[in-house]
């Protein structure tokens, strides 16, 4: 992100070029990371004012569908799919408790070759759409195998063979959706619309260039133009960008509110943020050594004790003479001489415990306010470290 916003120019702007793997298919942005694949939650905070986010609706199954049709291959279960799509998923989430999103990216990934075992219990229409996508598969392995080997090279060099028949299929998925984009692309540069970023199965322009009231009409001239080049229907839509952070108004330039402004704005928030982030990870990092330095400790004094005292089964036998051994941090008897019994020792153990795990607990406090979930994660993984040790001694301790 730090070298994306350093190439930003002053207009708030980020040149980007684009590639093809195999020469086919999707295109790639060519830098580390562009709007195509930032995060959604940034990506609709830079672009939400500025910018229409165009999609193919459902691109991938109508796209294979069309292709299946075209080719004379069966494929009832995928139009079932296509047809009845939002009940299907709405069934498949009830039977399964699993949130949209994930039911969606499952059934891509049957089309995409996923292999499930199906049960009795299985809905008919489920059982029709694995059937069928294992259908098409094999016939477009055999329609295609100059496509099948270039994904077995692939695997190859990944040094895996799964699911190469499913590869194949996204393949044709894949290449389908270049063309129907790229008949769009052309079709809005006819209209003197500039295209700001290709998304993979749709593309981004700027508000300024088309109005709301126009945005139907272009929709609807998108999906003209690749039913007269393809021949297939493609519903082009507008997905709203609502999911960005919450920038304040009173924050925005009051003598200026071009768009320029607004774009370096933006850009000096996002990079402000970024410095946030890594004095937090420096701060995370010191306080992670020093809960390492406790740990340590804690190891120390254990392997002291283990060397030092006679115990069986993990307990201590009867009363224990401590005269003349030293115990890191661990307080004298009252008395020197005086024998040390079991339970003196073990409530000067517990006391040591405590005492080290106040320490990393205000350590926490110092640190969990206001900071990232990986943070806090990081934590969490130090407490359940040292409530081991610590369960590990109370259990020697009895």
């Amino acid at each position: 992100m730090k070298n994306y916003l350093e190439q930003v120019n002053g207009k708030g702007e980020r040149l980007m070029n684009y590639y093809q793997i195999n020469k086919f298919g999707r295109y790639w942005t060519e830098g580390d990371l562009g709007i195509q694949n930032m995060s959604r939650k940034i990506r609709h905070t830079l672009c939400q004012d500025f910018m229409y986010d165009i999609d193919m609706k459902n691109a991938h199954p109508t796209l294979l569908s069309w292709y299946c049709h075209d080719n004379g291959i069966n494929c009832t279960g995928l139009d079932a799919y296509i047809a009845n799509r939002e009940e299907y998923m709405a069934d498949w989430m009830m039977r399964t408790g699993n949130a949209r999103d994930e039911v969606k990216a499952h059934l891509l990934a049957i089309i995409n070759g996923r292999k499930v075992k199906l049960e009795p219990e299985d809905p008919e229409w489920y059982k029709e759409f694995y059937n069928g996508m294992r259908y098409i598969s094999d016939r477009i392995v055999k329609l295609r195998p100059d496509l099948y080997e270039l994904a077995k090279k692939s695997k190859n060099r990944k040094g895996t063979d799964y699911n190469i028949e499913g590869t194949t299929v996204n393949y044709v998925m894949c290449s389908l959706e270049n063309k129907a984009l790229l008949t769009a692309f052309d079709y809005l540069t006819e209209q003197g619309i500039e295209v700001g970023s290709l998304v993979f199965d749709g593309l981004m322009i700027y508000k300024d260039n088309v109005s709301s009231e126009r945005l139907s009409e272009i929709l609807a001239g998108c999906s003209q133009n690749v039913k007269e080049v393809m021949g297939c229907d493609i519903t082009f839509t507008n997905k709203v960008m609502d999911e960005g952070y919450d920038i304040p108004k009173d924050k925005l330039s009051k003598s200026d509110s071009s768009d320029a402004v607004t774009k370096r704005w933006v850009t000096q928030q996002l990079k402000d943020g970024i410095k946030d982030i890594d004095e937090l990870e420096e701060a995370l990092t010191a306080t992670s050594k020093e809960i390492q330095a406790l740990k340590k400790q804690l190891n120390v004094i254990e392997k002291v004790v283990a060397k030092s005292l006679p115990m069986t089964g993990g307990k201590m036998v009867g009363d224990i003479d401590m005269q003349g051994h030293s115990i890191t941090n661990l307080p004298l008897s009252t008395t020197a001489n005086e024998p040390v019994t079991k339970g003196w020792y073990a409530k000067n153990w517990q006391d040591l415990v405590k005492n080290l795990t106040d320490k990393v607990n205000d350590l926490e406090k110092e640190i969990k306010g206001g900071r990232s979930r990986r943070e806090i994660d990081a934590i969490a993984k130090e407490d359940k470290t040292l409530d081991s040790i610590k369960t590990t001694l109370e259990n020697r301790l009895g």
